[in-house]
């Protein structure tokens, strides 16, 4: 994806987001906006400034406004559409460069939860919600700081940063999932799915659902519709 580099620099576009001397590696500016089809590797945290757009995720539709602020995960498939003259900025944050500050104040499991996609994988701040107003003060404060680099950014981003994810989790928008739980579920639903997507055309019973899951099963039968 397009980034356009705000505030001073231009309108120069990058195809390949460069980093700072953050210890998060962190690019900021305008979003250039398409209808196309996105995966990327960074942490993507944006505010739309004006106008109104679409998002589309794995786990559905959402309405972009004026003021909200959303957050998609590393490596999640995503794309905007109904563009309605809209403005975005963000801020892409690489945590795959383990840096020995990050992993002071962020523990490195989460790091690898966030990175390995065990965590949310997408949500939104509207403007008036809980903990509205602390995201965006962390949003504008190291936005400016990575962009404007005034003396004594590198401490002032990171620590913004680091509040700012404090915040993420304190809201509850942002849970990081129990990685062997996770797995264990993941594997149970791919059994079931194999055998029905195998079996589609046979009676299927919740007995023998059950056993795929290790539980026990209700009373009824799961019939093929």
């Amino acid at each position: 994806r397009d980034l356009r580099m705000s505030r001073g620099l231009g309108d120069v576009y990058k195809r390949q987001v460069t980093s700072t001397s953050s210890s998060f590696r962190v690019s900021c500016g305008e979003l250039v906006v398409d209808d196309l089809w996105s995966v990327h590797h960074e942490v993507e945290m944006g505010v739309v400034r004006s106008g109104s757009i679409t998002i589309e995720t794995a786990i559905g539709v959402e309405q972009l406004n004026k003021g909200d602020i959303f957050f998609i995960a590393p490596n999640q498939k995503h794309r905007f559409d109904n563009n309605n003259n809209v403005y975005i900025e963000i801020m892409l944050l690489n945590l795959n460069d383990g840096a020995n500050l990050t992993q002071q104040y962020i523990p490195n499991v989460i790091i690898k939860s966030i990175v390995g996609g065990n965590c949310t994988k997408f949500f939104s701040f509207k403007p008036g919600e809980d903990y509205y107003n602390n995201v965006s003060e962390c949003f504008e404060s190291a936005f400016s700081a990575e962009v404007d680099k005034p003396r004594g950014f590198y401490l002032l981003a990171t620590g913004k940063f680091y509040e700012l994810y404090y915040y993420l989790f304190e809201s509850g928008k942002l849970e990081i999932y129990d990685i062997e739980t996770q797995g264990k579920k993941d594997r149970a639903l791919r059994r079931v799915t194999e055998y029905i997507n195998e079996n589609f055309c046979n009676l299927l019973t919740l007995d023998i659902i059950a056993c795929l899951l290790y539980t026990s099963p209700s009373p009824r039968d799961m019939r093929r519709s």
